[in-house]
């Protein structure tokens, strides 16, 4: 009758809560970082990962910001992930494989600096759930590494190990869970150290001080086949427990801690520019029947080829043009990107007296050869990204939001979340659509993601008091519209974008046949931009369906309608349900359901009927139109016991006259 799809494992229908520490991470395209909610100083504590993480600029400590950086090598060693990589390979992960990518010692040969470069894979999460290669060239040439077709369907990345001149195929997943099994490790050691001479007191069950679940910060405009994958890498990365998802933009409102105590609606924007992506999400806060605040989150867009990497691309365009060179090696385009990376943030640096350094000089192809670039020079190149950002912000996010009539208009907060946040003329930007408002930055960009997805993660446990999370409930929305893909690529939506999670909705198909014995339900999502929507598969559901009596088909005539249903759950876990009406089973399932919620009208199939679902009636697998057919208001046996019910009165008042008019004696001896 239904079918569940996200999660294999049962942890995840049912929280767990009785085993293992909670912690939030921040996977993003270039760096990551890992936080977990800290009970004794209410507040989320970013953690020092000390094995893998950058150095900090204002400490001597090792930081709290992992470069999202790995190297692979043919040599074997005692970190290896052999679960992960499954052959002789092993991994260098974090600020080491940073270093070993940005080493310019004199002695260093040209040929040894290229295999390093052919060995390394970064921002490896814009690539996460790329279903071909063909999709866009230009943005797979910019991109630090090879891609190459599955036959199977998605894109691998091509490696030259160190110590070999052999090519490997990896998976970005795989990839991705090496980053994230040595955040969980370094984690790991820090609350078996630090954490417990610091007396931290975080969310654990049982006793049990392993790290086994998490909540991961994703984009808001990931769809539901990115978000499963990161949810595959959590768990070939050893996350045991829970494993769930939030958005990064709505994580951070959280971390800034915008909606509490205001006891007042307010609208939130959030602009989270980071390395490889640009997103925005809108949301207000309110308060509920029992007097708690939430956020509900209302507005996503969301742009997946925009972030500081791409402007890292154009600044390369710049010296590429004053060396007069047109073409580069894969491997010298690889290595001057990463010199413009580093001359972006010297230009972006605020530790000067003026905000913005006037120039920068960055290291070309030749160890002799440097070049200037001045921060006008750098602004002009990055005015297109700019104003991309801008149309995604008032074309896109803010008219849709307009056009609400249950919202206000006003914008009261707007966040800034995402290392590329901090290109001045990205501020500029922000500052002129929002005059009135001061954009608010108390947090560290890189790290409130993953402060945010730490508080998540403590509400989830359900380890943490009540009087310590009500004030961060948190109502998710839906990114992208999801449905059912009808006969000649016909799109369904069945839930829309930005439905409140958790989401359900239904639709009504008509069958080939009387007779048909199943239904296959081809689920795709609606992803991309409203220039060039695209339908990406997410899995195919196949029902089988119960042969009907010759009598109920006789009265079908020709037609037979099924409703279609999904539920998509905080958690991630997707249900694909069917009900046909004129199934008994089926039928005494909803009656069931009804006695047992006290005469509730709606079964509880995955799927909600809706006043006007008639005009979203469908054809599977052909064509037609019938409305959905609901069961009447008043059945034949309730009007029969009606009736029964009320002969049964009038015989009772007809006795009770009947005895009345006997004398008293009478009715005594009687």
């Amino acid at each position: 009758m239904d079918t569940a799809f996200g999660d294999n494992d049962q942890n995840n229908n049912k929280t767990n809560s009785s085993d293992g520490v909670w912690i939030g991470i921040d996977f993003g395209t270039s760096t990551c970082a890992c936080a977990v909610r800290d009970s004794s100083r209410g507040r989320a504590k970013v953690l020092r990962l000390a094995t893998i993480a950058r150095p900090s600029l204002e400490q001597k400590k090792l930081g709290r910001i992992v470069p999202s950086a790995v190297l692979i090598s043919s040599e074997k060693d005692e970190n290896a992930c052999d679960d992960i990589l499954n052959n002789e390979l092993s991994a260098v992960v974090g600020q080491a494989a940073m270093e070993a990518l940005l080493q310019e010692s004199v002695e260093e040969e040209e040929e040894e600096k290229s295999n390093v470069l052919s060995a390394a894979v970064t921002s490896v999460k814009r690539v996460l759930g790329m279903t071909s290669v063909s999709m866009d060239q230009d943005f797979l040439d910019s991109l630090p590494f090879d891609c190459v077709q599955r036959e199977e369907g998605g894109v691998s990345i091509e490696l030259i190990p160190l110590k070999t001149s052999e090519q490997v195929v990896l998976q970005p997943v795989q990839i991705v869970a090496i980053l994230l099994r040595s955040i969980r490790l370094a984690a790991q050691d820090y609350l078996d150290t630090a954490g417990k001479r610091k007396k931290l007191l975080v969310p654990t069950g049982n006793c049990n001080h392993m790290i086994k679940n998490c909540v991961v910060g994703i984009p808001a405009h990931f769809g539901q086949s990115q978000r499963l994958l990161m949810k595959q890498a959590c768990r070939m990365a050893g996350f045991q427990g829970h494993v769930s998802t939030v958005m990064e933009s709505t994580a951070a409102a959280m971390a800034y801690g915008l909606f509490v105590s205001t006891k007042q609606k307010k609208n939130i924007l959030v602009f989270d520019m980071g390395g490889g992506t640009t997103d925005v999400t809108i949301a207000t806060m309110q308060e509920n029947q029992h007097d708690e605040e939430f956020l509900r989150v209302v507005i996503t867009e969301g742009d997946g080829q925009l972030g500081g990497n791409d402007m890292d691309e154009l600044l390369f365009g710049v010296i590429l043009k004053k060396l007069n060179r047109t073409t580069l090696t894969p491997q010298q385009h690889r290595s001057l990107l990463l010199a413009c990376r580093r001359g972006k943030e010297e230009l972006c640096s605020s530790s000067n007296s003026g905000g913005v350094e006037d120039a920068t000089t960055i290291n070309t192809l030749d160890k002799h050869c440097r070049v200037t670039v001045s921060a006008q020079e750098f602004n002009t190149a990055i005015a297109p990204l700019v104003e991309r950002a801008r149309r995604l912000v008032v074309d896109r996010a803010l008219a849709r939001f307009t056009k609400q009539s249950s919202c206000s208009n006003r914008i009261h907060e707007v966040v800034l979340v995402g290392g590329a946040t901090r290109v001045p003329l990205v501020r500029d930007k922000l500052c002129q659509i929002f005059d009135s408002i001061e954009l608010c930055c108390s947090l560290n960009a890189e790290s409130a993601v993953a402060q945010g997805a730490a508080i998540q993660a403590a509400i989830r446990s359900n380890l943490v008091p009540k009087h310590e999370s009500r004030s961060a409930l948190m109502l998710d929305a839906l990114p992208h519209t999801i449905g059912v893909s009808g006969v000649g690529g016909a799109f369904v939506p069945i839930l829309q974008k930005d439905t409140q999670l958790p989401a359900m909705g239904h639709a009504t198909f008509t069958l080939a046949s009387v007779h048909q014995a199943g239904v296959t339900v081809a689920v795709v999502e609606q992803v991309g931009d409203d220039d060039g929507m695209l339908l990406q598969d997410l899995r195919s559901f196949t029902f089988l369906l119960r042969r009907l009596s010759d009598e109920t088909l006789e009265g079908l005539g020709n037609q037979r309608t099924v409703d279609i249903g999904m539920t998509l759950e905080t958690s991630g876990k997707f249900i694909v349900s069917i009900f046909d009406w004129n199934d008994p089973e089926h039928l005494e399932k909803k009656r069931r359901y009804q006695q047992e919620n006290h005469g509730a009208e709606k079964p509880n199939l995955g799927f909600k009927e809706e006043e006007n679902a008639s005009t979203r009636d469908n054809a599977l697998p052909t064509s037609g139109h019938v409305p959905i057919k609901t069961e009447e208001s008043v059945t034949m046996e309730q009007l029969l016991l009606f009736v029964a019910c009320g002969m049964l009165f009038l015989l009772y008042i007809a006795v009770k006259i009947a005895f009345s008019e006997v004398p008293e004696e009478s009715a005594t001896i009687l």
